[in-house]
């Protein structure tokens, strides 16, 4: 018999509203469906008094069969001091669960969850998501393997209303999509068990505009359709992205927004510090020749406070940390363990080479960039002459960096840093940390899975 997902992980950050539309969400879905499970609330809000709201509202929730949980700063703090009692280094253990000061920390919150679930298979979902599940408009049976950029196929619309219209949103149960996958084999087109889920987006697509230059086939056709439905697609992101088909990833994709565990499995940490924490994931269980990753063909509905986007140029130069940590860890030879990435990465940030070293990992993804968008124009001949205007306003930043001799330090760290020297002295300690991290991680796994079977959860009853 299946296992089946026992326990569902909300991803809050001091969003009462949408975290409360979320949790009603789930537990209206988890009702309709006859679920019994537990729902915990990983909570990284900095102030008191917002931990305070989330902790009041979920004492004051119905919820039937199931059990509620929490697990903000004050349950982490518990958590990481049992876990150094047992010998654990505190500094590795404090990043693990809190990431660096001043950092955004999303990944340190997820990883409270891979820690607090551990043996489980569990579900994370982001506050500002909805527990709406729709299949693929162009569903097919037969399973595949590819690049998450193949399988995926959109479709556009001018708002949000305009989305929740058109979308087929039946009250379906997502966790059995999940389950039908997590922790199985997919005959024919994978050997090794999957280890995470992920679902297609409704809504706000959550990726820039950038990616929608790139766009083939139907997708492409549907954007292009006139001037008009472009320039909305690229102002609103309002999109339904999903794929057509189960589709076993060949490329490091990971988008934990909507996303299973198969927690009983050696999966890799998150990035604890800055966002695009995820994609790190990603890389990482791509090279796990134990696992593997799927995209379902359902998407979520994902629905932040609604907002307007440009075409921005400039953001085909910008790079992040964790882009930077992923780039990182794509140069390391596949066959080495992730205790031997960990030790790598460490390396590669003590390095008195260090900005040389990212100099030229930055400066060949500028290089592969303005190669692409060359070509894209070359396909398409210049056509529509709009979308072509928008592909060659990206050419004036990358020609740009590639004309200067140094790359500057990620837009996150100078963002937090405020300057530049202070900047790549953030990026090192990151990339330090996180390889710090990844080479103590199992033994982190391990003195977890004895804490939780003692009866010391990471969470606590509500």
């Amino acid at each position: 018999m299946a296992a089946s997902i026992s326990s569902v992980g909300i991803i809050a950050c001091g969003r009462l509203e949408l975290l409360k539309r979320c949790v009603d969400s789930y537990v209206a879905n988890l009702e309709r469906h006859g679920r019994a499970l537990e729902l915990t609330v990983f909570d990284d809000s900095r102030l008191e008094s917002d931990r305070d709201a989330a902790v009041a509202y979920l004492k004051g929730l119905k919820i039937g069969q199931s059990t509620l949980r929490y697990a903000g700063s004050t349950q982490r703090r518990r958590f990481a001091a049992a876990l150094t009692r047992k010998g654990l280094p505190e500094k590795t253990v404090e990043f693990a669960l809190f990431g660096l000061s001043g950092t955004a920390t999303p990944g340190a919150n997820r990883n409270s969850l891979l820690l607090d679930t551990i043996g489980r298979l569990a579900f994370m979902a982001d506050e500002d998501t909805v527990c709406e599940a729709a299949p693929s408009p162009r569903l097919a049976l037969e399973p595949a393997a590819a690049p998450a950029a193949d399988a995926f196929e959109h479709w556009f619309f001018p708002d949000r209303r305009a989305t929740l219209d058109a979308v087929d949103f039946s009250g379906a149960d997502p966790f059995a999509t999940h389950e039908a996958f997590l922790g199985r084999r997919v005959a024919g087109v994978a050997a090794a068990p999957v280890a995470a889920t992920y679902c297609g987006f409704a809504g706000d697509g959550a990726a820039g505009s950038l990616a929608y230059l790139h766009l083939r086939g139907g997708s492409r056709e549907r954007l292009m359709r006139s001037e008009r439905t472009y320039r909305a697609a690229m102002e609103t992101m309002e999109t339904l992205r999903v794929a057509n088909r189960a589709t076993i990833l060949k490329d490091g994709y990971c988008m934990a927004a909507f996303m299973g565990v198969d927690n009983r499995r050696a999966l890799p940490p998150f990035m604890p510090s800055f966002r695009v924490e995820d994609g790190v994931f990603g890389s990482l269980l791509k090279r796990a020749s134990s696992s593997s990753a799927l995209l379902l063909p359902w998407a979520m509905l994902h629905a932040p406070e609604t907002r307007l986007y440009s075409m921005d140029g400039a953001a085909a130069v910008r790079y992040f940390v964790n882009e930077l940590v992923s780039a990182v860890i794509r140069a390391i030879p596949e066959d080495v363990s992730p205790r031997r990435i960990g030790e790598e990465l460490v390396l590669f940030a003590d390095s008195p080479q260090f900005e040389h070293r990212v100099n030229g990992l930055i400066r060949d993804r500028w290089k592969r960039r303005a190669e692409a968008l060359e070509k894209l124009l070359e396909l398409h001949g210049g056509s529509p002459a709009y979308w072509a205007d928008d592909v060659r306003r990206t050419f004036g930043p990358l020609r740009a960096a590639l004309s200067i001799k140094e790359c500057p330090p990620p837009t996150d760290a100078l963002n937090t840093a405020g300057e530049k020297g202070a900047a790549w002295k953030l990026t090192a300690a990151a990339l330090a940390n996180y390889g710090r991290l990844l080479a103590r991680w199992e033994d982190i796994r391990t003195e977890s899975e004895r804490l939780v079977s003692s009866g010391t959860r990471l969470s606590e009853p509500v």
